[in-house]
Parts: C-alpha cells; sequence; structure tokens
C-alpha cells in the first residue's frame, strides 16, 4: 500500500481549493458589509453632529437676543443663498435697521 498517492488524488485538491476560493469570498463579503457599515454610522454621526451644531448655535443666538432685548437690539440667521454659509445680522428691534453684518457685504461672493 501506498501513502504517497492519497496526497496526489485530483478530487481532495480540487475539493480544498474549493473551500480556500468559498472562505477567501466569505472575509470579501464579511469586509464590505463592514465597510459599508462604518460608512452609514460615519455618515449618521456626521447628521447628528450637524443637529446637534445647529441646536447650540440657536440656543446661542436665543440667549444673545434676551441679553440685547434691553437695548433694542436683535440677532438675526440665515444661510446665504450662494454661498451657503450662515449669516448674521444685529439690526435695532424697534426700526429693523441693519447695525451690522457678519460676515460684511464685502467679503461675500
Amino acid at each position: 500500500m501506498r501513502i504517497d498517492s492519497i496526497g496526489k488524488n485530483p478530487n481532495v485538491q480540487q475539493s480544498s481549493s474549493i473551500k480556500n476560493s468559498e472562505i477567501s469570498n466569505d472575509i470579501q463579503n464579511e469586509t464590505a458589509s463592514s465597510s459599508i457599515s462604518n460608512e452609514v454610522n460615519y455618515t449618521q454621526n456626521q447628521a447628528k453632529s450637524e443637529i446637534d451644531n445647529e441646536e447650540i448655535l440657536q440656543k446661542s443666538v436665543e440667549q444673545a437676543n434676551k441679553s440685547l432685548e434691553k437695548y433694542n437690539k436683535v440677532i438675526e440667521r440665515e444661510v446665504h443663498e450662494v454661498t451657503k454659509t450662515m449669516l448674521y445680522r444685529l439690526k435695532d428691534s424697534k426700526t429693523g435697521e441693519v447695525i451690522r453684518e457678519f460676515p460684511p457685504k464685502k467679503f461675500r461672493i
């Protein structure tokens, strides 16, 4: 009986090759799934962070406006239509006159 012929059995080598290919595909699928999951989590966290920042900014403006009431002043916030940057205006609350804008018009596109 010769034992060395078992290692050269084509059926054993083919089966081993198929299993290695399946394992490789499984690893690639898990890696892709993990990558997609990480991207989704990052995007969700980024969106939540932007919402949190927006809430903080809004509360800050509200608090500043409470302090400015006694001076008849108010701060308004808006997004510039073209540049999509945040604009702040300090206005006289009685007359509506714009006292100052941040950033100033000369710095806007």
